[in-house]
């Protein structure tokens, strides 16, 4: 009876070229979809936007639970407020005093440069796992900065500042400088940041100041200029060198952040 069965039933032939391997789809959109996905040029799924939004949260996220990062810092902020507040309280408009107001603006910007710095050298170096992780993930584009281990920032971090210090035209006028030694004024960040406060504060017309002494060497705001060298100083041009300098040393640390991952596989 099966031979009687197989007999009657059709045999089904399928047409195979001999020259044409077999293609198998296992795409569950149709040919036409695929092709368009394969030659697409986005290389994530989401959109550089979306990818943005979602770091810039944790990162917000992560800086408001992080209690080092945030309240920390916010504490430290408002303490040492209240007490260069309370130290150069009313010497703004002082002539005599003009010399302890530089001091107090050099200060303003020295504490806000070590604090940025230091949080960023001890919270980075522990993101690096999660960094190395989503790369070879695939998952995010992540541009950030890191150098070294903690260990060697902390050390190093402050060290490669003293020239820029030194050289900031706070400790040494810019005119007292050796001809072969005042291209690092320009390399200085400090420098840029001193001067630009400086002509903030005592440039722009800025009427004499009040003289309770026999005799104030700093009355005129000019004089003040003079004697730090930066009566020709252009502030416009110390915004544009520290976004210059900004962004440079963006692209620097993320070079090296990328030479870092690509040795690390």
């Amino acid at each position: 009876m099966v031979n009687d069965i197989a007999k009657e039933t059709e045999t089904i032939k399928i047409a195979v070229e001999p020259d044409r391997e077999p293609e198998v789809n296992s795409a569950l959109l149709p040919v036409e979809g695929a092709a368009d996905i394969d030659h697409s040029p986005e290389r994530y799924p989401t959109s550089e936007f979306h990818q943005f939004w979602v770091v810039l949260k944790r990162t917000l996220l992560f800086s408001r639970r992080d209690w080092t990062l945030m309240y920390l810092r916010l504490f430290a902020h408002i303490l040492v407020g209240f007490l260069i507040g309370t130290l150069y309280y009313d010497i703004g408009n002082d002539g005599a005093k003009v010399l302890s107001n530089l001091g107090f603006l050099f200060f303003n910007m020295l504490f806000l440069m070590y604090t940025s710095m230091t949080i960023t050298i001890l919270s980075f170096p522990l993101e690096m796992p999660v960094l190395l992780k989503e790369n070879f993930n695939r998952c995010v584009g992540l541009v950030v900065g890191a150098a070294m281990n903690v260990q060697n920032g902390v050390f190093l971090a402050p060290v490669m500042s003293v020239p820029f210090l030194l050289f900031s035209g706070f400790f040494v006028s810019f005119d007292a400088i050796p001809i072969y030694l005042r291209w690092i004024t320009y390399l200085s960040y400090i420098r840029y940041g001193f001067e630009g406060t400086a002509l903030a504060t005592y440039s722009y017309g800025r009427e004499k100041l009040k003289c309770h002494q026999v005799y104030c060497h700093f009355k005129s705001p000019t004089t003040t200029l003079e004697e730090l060298d930066m009566l020709d100083a252009n502030f416009t041009l110390d915004i544009v060198a520290l976004i210059v300098i900004f962004i440079v040393l963006r692209v620097a640390a993320f070079l090296f952040l990328r030479w870092k991952l690509k040795t690390t596989r």
